[in-house]
Formats: structure tokens, sequence, C-alpha cells
């Protein structure tokens, strides 16, 4: 079809009279709209948009019928067939060219004019409901709107149009095209949100108004002033509103109120997590709102999921976490301190805590983990006969030693290596023995969470530091050596499982020594006392999505985050360095290139940077002993995830989803509360689907305020 056309072009470009005995024969405007809105080729669309102009210009009624003519039979099958907006963002080339057709259309001496005042009324009606792809920060166009606009504003060049409106339709016209187009009265959806579009809306507005001082009268009463209320004023510093707006990354910031940076980076990780984002939001734990007299709601989780509310809806540069930090109290039960700077480890370890406290009695009882969640193995063999037992403990994190450790997997190889614990009491033998003591991964989480120790406390100066040793890590992770079914198979026949037992883990470590003590050991049976086997090679496969940062010394500094943002169904499984990683600092968000990412997150000692192997020759850099920034906590995914379960014993909701892998509409019929009947219903860390959040109140407020702000 595509060489048909191109044909057609050239045989018509020099004989157009041909036109005339072929127009009788085939229905041209039929095959052009269809080809000039080829989805599959631009080539065609420029194509068939340059042949349809040139018939239109250069065949007239002295060659044909007017009814005959390709311009009458394209405007008519396109205005007059219900085909309007079916053609949709697949004709840009059509709506560019429509408003010329029309224009050409006007000119002709036609008895029966096209009915532009209906269709206008149809255009204006369509946009407002017209879900808008537009990006005001990146000035992304949507070019089926503006192809819309473009016709609606010929549409009233044509005198015959515009006077067909009386006073009172042209107002309410107006006001449509403000509110829908413009300025949004109440819910913040607005369809033109770039330059190009909006300079085209205002136009429309100021055709309506023309020559109508009752019209002007209206748009000033009732659009203009009621604006004034909502025009927010600057403050005495601000100059301008050009960072005001969401980034054109398409995530907001979190202000830092002092010192929380060690907040704001950890939470902006949780964000990025799918799944954990779209439970916590549509978590219900039935708890009124605990109103205190600074009119804070004092909940954790209300404020844990207003935050991930703002996050994805907002569209200011950021949110401020003041009301987070209200009700994540300190130890002694007081508000966060703002001015104190905390670990963020530290942060990471109680928010886990209380969060799995706020989560116990919801159906979201099994969520961190089941996404953060693992469990270690610990071994212990008695030098003497042999026994060992075997306790598991389950962890969210992994924290390990970097000192004297060259990379990632060295301080994994120390977390596993076997160390010796002497006059421990064996049940077995009952004697006084020397064991050996070894920790490996049982299970592995969805999401790891490693903690680097960069931060120790020196006995001798009775000072804190932090240790600038350069520490590398891969960008994919092979956890299959640390894993008990790993070490066993890389190892066979060094340590056998003789007996064992899975006791409750009551341990002391004092220099060195472990007592432990356990009531009963049972025996096991065959079944038990086999050896686990090596799973998917996908489970053991780790991609790194995250990287904490801390900047700076042991007495101070500053945390940010490097994260990947392409998460779900699209994200690439295996290569971490191909997908779109971004830098959240505190408000500003900003592109981060991966490649860079030994320089900025591996760290090194002041030998490392005088032999070059860190690129960072600063004198603060000297200063302190080593580069001031490196990573402190990192973030894997893995590549084959588990599945995610969700319980809930008596099912009370008119409606009860299966998992949480449905549809919006069910989503929304179950009013954000999910049950499920038993343990199996479960859904995916790569499944994932935008939620249909109904934006509060507030938050419509503060993306108002952001349009009339920018505008």
């Amino acid at each position: 079809m595509e060489d048909l056309i191109v044909l057609l072009e050239g045989i018509l470009l020099f004989e157009p009279e041909l036109y005339v005995s072929l127009a009788e024969k085939y229905d041209f405007a039929s095959i052009y709209l269809k080809e000039i809105s080829n989805k599959d080729s631009k080539i065609m669309q420029y194509n068939t948009q340059q042949l349809i102009y040139f018939l239109s210009m250069n065949i007239t009624p002295k060659d044909l019928p007017i009814e005959k003519l390709p311009l009458v039979q394209i405007l008519n099958h396109f205005l007059n067939n219900n085909v309007l907006f079916s053609y949709g963002s697949l004709s840009h080339s059509l709506y560019e060219l429509l408003p010329l057709l029309i224009e050409e259309y006007s000119k002709l001496n036609i008895k029966e004019k096209l009915n532009t005042s209906i269709k206008f009324k149809q255009i204006i009606d369509y946009i407002q409901a017209y879900p808008s792809t537009e990006v005001s920060q990146s000035n992304r166009i949507d070019n089926f709107l503006l192809g819309l606009l473009k016709t609606a504003r010929k549409f009233l060049t044509i005198d015959s149009s515009r006077k067909s409106f009386d006073t009172k339709e042209s107002i309410e016209l107006i006001k449509q095209v403000f509110n829908s187009c413009l300025f949004p009265a109440e819910t913040g959806e607005y369809s033109c949100r770039t330059e190009a579009t909006r300079e085209i809306a205002y136009d429309i507005v100021i055709a309506l108004v023309k020559d109508n001082v009752e019209c002007c009268v209206q748009l000033i009463r009732d659009c203009i002033f009621p604006m004034k209320e909502k025009i927010p004023s600057l403050g005495l510093w601000e100059k301008s509103s050009n960072n005001y707006e969401r980034s054109e990354l398409g995530y907001i910031g979190l202000k830092n109120l002092g010192c929380i940076c060690y907040i704001n980076s950890m939470l902006q990780q949780f964000f990025i997590i799918l799944p954990f984002r779209n439970a916590i939001i549509t978590v219900r734990d039935n708890i009124p709102p605990q109103i205190t007299k600074e009119g804070i709601d004092d909940n954790l989780m209300h404020q844990f999921q207003r935050i991930f509310i703002y996050l994805l809806n907002s569209n200011r540069r950021d949110f401020n976490p003041g009301a987070f930090c209200y009700s994540f109290k300190e130890l002694d039960g007081r508000p966060t301190n703002t001015a104190i700077q905390r670990d963020a480890f530290e942060f990471l370890n109680i928010l886990f805590e209380r969060l799995e406290k706020a989560l116990k009695d919801t159906p979201y009882k099994r969520l961190l983990q089941s996404i953060f969640g693992g469990k270690s193995c610990s071994q212990i063999k008695c030098s003497n006969c042999g026994h060992i037992i075997v306790t598991y403990e389950d962890y969210y994190t992994l924290s390990l030693e970097i000192k004297n450790q060259r990379d990632l997997n060295d301080s994994l190889k120390r977390y596993i290596s076997e160390s010796t614990v002497s006059d421990y009491k064996c049940n077995n033998c009952d004697k006084k023995v020397d064991v050996a003591r070894r920790t490996l991964i049982s299970t592995l989480p969805n999401v790891l969470i490693i903690h680097l120790q960069r931060f120790t406390f020196n006995l001798d100066t009775f000072m804190n530091e932090k240790i600038h040793t350069r520490v590398e890590f891969p960008n994919v992770l092979d956890m299959t050596r640390y894993t008990t079914e790993g070490y066993e198979e890389e190892k066979k026949g060094k340590l056998s499982y003789d007996n064992e037992a899975e006791i409750k883990r009551k341990s002391s470590d004092v220099e060195g020594h472990v007592k432990e003590k356990a009531d009963k050991e049972p025996k096991l049976n065959h079944k038990e006392k086999e050896k686990k086997e090596l799973k998917d090679q996908g489970y053991y496969n780790f991609k790194l999505v995250g990287v904490l940062m801390h900047i700076g010394n042991a007495e101070g500094g500053h945390y940010y985050s490097y994260i990947n943002t392409n998460r779900g169904k699209t994200a690439n499984e295996t290569c971490t360095t191909k997908d779109k990683w971004l830098e959240f600092n505190d408000s500003i968000i900003s592109p981060f290139v991966f490649k860079d990412l030994e320089t900025e997150c591996f760290g090194g000692s002041i030998d490392d940077i005088s032999t070059g192997c860190v690129d960072d020759n600063s004198e603060v850099a000297r200063l302190i002993g080593g580069c001031s920034k490196s990573a402190y906590m990192l973030i894997y995914e893995r590549n084959k995830k588990g599945v995610i379960p969700l319980k809930e014993e008596e099912a009370e909701a008119d409606v009860t989803l299966e998992s949480l892998d449905c549809d919006s509409t069910a989503v929304s019929r179950a009013g954000y509360k999910v049950y499920v009947k038993d343990i199996k219903e479960t859904y995916r860390l790569y499944d994932y689907y935008d939620l249909p959040f109904k934006i509060p109140n507030e938050i419509a407020a503060v993306n108002l305020n952001v349009i009339y702000r920018k505008y």
C-alpha cells in the first residue's frame, strides 16, 4: 500500500485530471484516512498527508462537481460519520492537516456548510473528559490534544461558527475551556500543560469573548476573580516558581527539616519498591486519627501512608515530612528531633520494628517478612562428638564488616566464616569443649538490604570513626555460596549433618564466648535430615537497585540515595546498567549516570586516593584520611521473586480479592480493603499496577496551588 500511495502521488502530480475518473470507482476518502493514521509507518503517514493536501489544493470545482472534490469527500467523511475522535494519537498528521482543509472548505461556494458550531462543541466536550498525557516539566506535548485544539480554533475563525452561539452558550463554552484546559476549579486536573496547547486554548477563549461585552464581564467575574484567592504569594526570597513543581523526571523530593536526610534517603528507597508502596497505601488499620493539639494525626502508619500518597500524587517539588517525624518517636517518647542527625541503619531497624507491630492485625502482617525477610542458619559443631545444633533467625538486613575487606564478596565470606568458641557445654556428650561456629543464609529475601559497617567505635580513643576503606560491590550479586545448600555443595564432606535440632535462639556473645540453651532436642525423621538442594540460579542472583550514600565522617555528614527507578514488569532482570537511575537528595531529584557508580560509591582510604584507585584529590579527603563519600547501604532485588502471601481469617468485605494482582476496578470495589481466604493467594514482586487512589482534598489543593503559582 505504501508503494501504491507513492506511485499514485507521482502520477496525480503530473496528471491531476486522472483523479476525476478514479474517484467515480473508488472511495479514496476512506483509503486516505486509513493510511494517514497508519501507526506502523511514519513515511506512509507523511506521504498520505502530502497527497491529500495536493489533491485538495489542485482539484477544483472546474475539474469535478463539488460533491466529488477530494477536499469535500475527506471532510464529509471525517466530520459527518462519527469518526472525529476515533483516530486518536495515531493521527497526528491528520490533525495537522484538518485545519488547513477547513480553511479551504470555507472558501467554497457551498450551500450546505459544515456544522462547525456542533463540531466545536463536540471537541470541547471531548477535551474536557480526555486524559491528557502532557507533562509540563518536560514540555512533552500531547499531539492528539494539540490537533483537536487547532481544529476547534479553526472552527471559530469561520465567522458563521462563532456567530451561531448566543451569549449564554458562549459563556458556558468559555468556562468549559477555561476550567478544563487552563485553570481547574476544584480537582486539579486540566488538559493543557505545555506552552503549545495553552496558547491555543487562550486563543479559543479570546475568540469566544471577542466583541461580546457580557461574555468578557462573565469571564472576569466567574473565572479570573475567583483565582485571586488561590494564587499563592511568593515569600521574601522567592523570585521564581521554576523549581516549585514536580521534577520533570517524574518524582518529588522530601524536604530536609534540618538533619533528617537519613530519613528521607531511606523513605525514597522504600517508595520505589512497588509492591511495598502499593501495600502500605492500601493498608487500613481501623484506628481512628489521633489528632494532637498541633493538628497532627499521631499515628506512624497513617503518616507513612501519607508520605507515599503525596509522593505518588502531588505535583509539588517536594513534600514536608514534619508530621511523620512527629509520629516517629524517639526512645524517650518524644517526637524525632529534626536538628539531630541519626544513623540511617539504626532508623531502618526501628522503622521495621514499628511497621511490623502496626501491620500485625491487618491482612498485611506478612508483608515485611515476604519482601525483606530472610532466615539465617547458625551451626555449632562439637569438636568432641561431632554433634551439630542448628538454629534459625529471621533477618530484614545483613550487616557486614568491611574493615580490611576488598569487596562485598570478601565481606560475605567473612560473614559465613567459621570461628571457634571455647568452653562450650555440649548437651550431647555433656562436656566443655571447643566448638566450631558458622552462620549461613538459609532463606533469601525478595529484596536484600545490605548494611556496610562503616562506623565503628575506637576503644583506644573512645570516639566514633568512619572506615573509608574502598569496598567494591557488583551490579549482579550471586548469593549461592553463602547459603546452606550452596556451602554444602562447595564444601561437600567438610560439614555433615549427623543430628540437628531447631531451638529458640537464646544466646549472648561476650568476648567470643557463646552460651546456648535448649530445653529439648527432638529426634529428626529421615525427611528432616535431607540436605537442601540447590534451587534455580534466578533464586540466588540479585540485581543492584539502590545505593544509600553517606558523605562526611563519623561526627557528621549527609545521606542521599541512588535508585534504579526502572522497576516492575519492564525492568531488565539481569542488567541494571541499562536501567534508569536517579539521585534522590532531599528535595532535589537529578539523573545519575550509572557508569559513575565506582567513583561515587566505592569509597577509598588515603592509600586508594594516592594510588589513583579513587578519583578524589580534594583537601578534605586528605584531611579525613579517605574519600568522604561512600555507599552505606545496598539494596538488591532478587531475579526470581518469591510470592508475597496475604491472609485474613474472616472476610468481611462485600468483595473478596484473590490477590493484589488484580485490575483497578476490583480494588476500587473493595474499597482498598484486601481480604484473601488462604495463604496461597499472593502477588509477585514484579507484578505492579497503578493503584486507583482518589486524591484527597488536601493534595488537590496543593496541586491547584502549583498550577496557579506557575501560570
